[in-house]
């Protein structure tokens, strides 16, 4: 309902001073990367060179007005922030908050250019190129922009202050700007080392944010006031695993022999797990039982163990662990070697569980070894680790021993990592647009990747002027040549995968298809029957042997049939007797 008081409300401020429209209506910060506000880096900090990070400032200017500064700053912080138990029913509270590292741009109409103080024992400094002012601005749109600024993971903010100025237009104190919209590129080099972002632990966290300040200056009543508008960006830097890491292709195996009882092995394909959708830990179990029908398989429990340090800046250890997603299986029907209603024993078995991972970084974090500058001592330390284990319980009911139990415990260690091959979803963030602090939600996740999705979405085709394009936040593609790791054998669906019945008439088709540009079209055919072996041949030469011209003459030796005869083809089989040979 329209009444004078809610007028009041859109026109004037709390000390009654008229409210000003504000001129820039949009405002973003977007880096120059394939995954939205994120950078991914391949391999440990030993193995990745300098990380280049660069990106545009976006605005959109809805009527005349001078910019004096656009000031970007991105920052780090270390947080603890817990409850810590001790004896007697006693807490205490442990809450620090240290900031690790810092990029200052300090004027984007000056110089593109970016200062990095890491660790604050040293400073990288980028080689300035002073570019004069505005050269490096685009004017990607010149049309009326529509846009809203109120997409989540970031805020923006405008606060006021007067200031007399002289009121001159030179380059040294700004620049007039039409209506339109405008972006502003920044870059800089980051540190090979530098952290990467933890979002969910209870007790600690690292995270990256831009600040971005804007400066204008308009004349009102004579008089030149300056406005200051804040904006805040959420930034997540992952990393993912090297190709060629050995923990992809490690196999993690336990087994062991319980004297005059049963033997075991227990075994994982691969100790390198991604998180994410679909993604699965495939846990074998092997029981070979010593006895027939002396156990009885009672439960089998299954849980990823977290578990994780952080140390405040007096160098305290805080240790804590969970057990993720346990789950427990008491039914075992339908396996080989197990009674379905006792679930007695009664001959070697083999169970396949698929454990399934947790789908975002709120209930597991990847792992990690966040290292840090001292001040004091000048040298690096560990102030966060996180570490998993595959925790496998198997509780067995000796039945010819008064029922006692036996119970097997074991854990395999396992290396959780990012993969951009996997869906993934983070928690959403949500800035405090007077302070910048960052909070979360409980149940709130965006997508960080969607894999076969065409992540690498132009600024063009999204459309910058457009609601949907700052809903989409994709910037231009300048560097796609991030690298993932390798999939496992299974799930190879390009190579052909050669099995062990039809190995040989495989190799051969694959071998006449790499020659056959050099072979005639008479020279070879086969048979295309499925299963079928090499039956049939013909070439120019009568004796049974394929030529090509480049290659020398082949002889083709039927398929020899390997398979173990039965018994009454060995009884009947003629053996050639041949005496032993002499010395002489």
């Amino acid at each position: 309902m329209f009444s004078l008081k809610n007028l009041d409300k859109r026109l004037y401020d709390s000390h009654g001073r008229k409210k000003r429209k504000k001129k820039l209506v949009y405002i973003d910060v977007r880096t120059n990367s394939i995954y939205k506000d994120m950078i991914l880096i391949q391999g440990t900090p030993l193995e990745s060179p300098p990380i280049p990070l660069s990106g545009n400032v976006v605005f959109s200017v809805s009527d005349n007005v001078k910019v004096k500064r656009i000031k970007l700053r991105l920052v780090c912080h270390y947080k603890l922030d817990f409850v810590q138990l001790v004896h007697d029913d006693m807490a205490s509270i442990v809450k620090e908050r240290t900031k690790i590292l810092e990029c200052t741009w300090a004027n984007l109409l000056k110089n593109s250019e970016g200062e990095t103080q890491f660790d604050f024992t040293k400073v990288h400094k980028s080689t300035k190129k002073k570019t004069g002012l505005l050269r490096g601005i685009k004017i990607w749109n010149t049309g009326d922009g529509d846009y809203s600024s109120g997409h989540h993971g970031s805020s923006a903010s405008e606060s006021v202050a007067s200031s007399h100025s002289t009121g001159h237009t030179s380059s040294e104190h700004g620049k007039w700007y039409q209506a339109g919209n405008y972006e502003v590129p920044f870059q800089v080099q980051l540190p090979n080392d530098i952290p990467e972002t933890i979002e969910g632990l209870q007790s600690g966290s690292i995270l990256y944010n831009f600040i971005l300040e804007i400066e204008t200056e308009e004349r009102n009543n004579k008089v030149d006031v300056t406005n200051k508008y804040n904006f805040y960006k959420y930034l997540r830097i992952l990393r993912t695993l090297s190709m060629n890491h050995i923990a992809i292709q490690e196999e993690m195996m336990v087994s062991n022999t319980i004297r005059n009882m049963l033997q075991y092995q227990i075994s994982i394909p691969s100790r390198a797990v991604s998180i994410g959708d679909e993604s699965m830990i495939g846990l074998s179990i092997k029981l070979i039982p010593f006895e027939k029908s002396y156990y009885q398989l009672d439960k089998i429990m299954v849980g990823l163990v977290q578990e994780y340090c952080v140390k405040d800046r007096h160098d305290e250890e805080y240790v804590d662990s969970s057990t993720i997603n346990p789950i427990t299986i008491a039914s075992f029907r339908d396996i080989e070697g197990i009674v379905p209603d006792t679930n007695e024993l009664i001959d070697s078995t083999e169970l396949k569980i698929q454990y399934e991972m947790p789908k975002n970084l709120k209930s597991i974090t990847q792992d990690c070894d966040i290292m840090i500058g001292d001040e004091r001592l000048g040298i690096k330390k560990q102030v966060m680790y996180v570490r998993h284990e595959l925790s496998v319980r198997i509780k067995f009911i000796k039945l010819k021993d008064d029922n006692k139990p036996l119970e097997i415990k074991l854990r395999l260690p396992v290396l959780l990592y990012v993969s951009p091959m996997k869906k993934l979803l983070g928690r959403r963030v949500y800035f405090n647009e007077s302070t910048g602090r960052i909070h979360f939600r409980a149940n709130d996740y965006v997508p960080l990747f969607t894999p076969n999705t065409g992540n690498s979405t132009s600024l063009n085709q999204i459309g910058l002027n457009s609601a949907a394009g700052d809903s989409q936040g994709q910037s231009d593609v300048r560097d796609g040549s991030q690298e993932v790791p390798p999939p496992l054998y299974s799930e190879i669906d390009q190579d052909i995968v050669y099995t062990g019945d039809n190995v040989e008439s495989q190799l051969f088709v694959e071998s006449t298809r790499r020659d056959g540009r050099n072979r005639d079209s008479d020279e070879i055919q086969m048979e295309t029957n499925p299963g079928s072996q090499l039956r049939h041949y013909s070439s120019n030469d009568s004796n049974g042997y394929m030529r090509n011209q480049n290659q020398p003459v082949v002889a083709i030796q039927p398929p020899v049939d390997t398979s173990t005869p039965t018994y009454e083809e060995a009884q009947s089989a003629t053996v050639e007797q041949r005496p032993a040979p002499t010395y002489e």
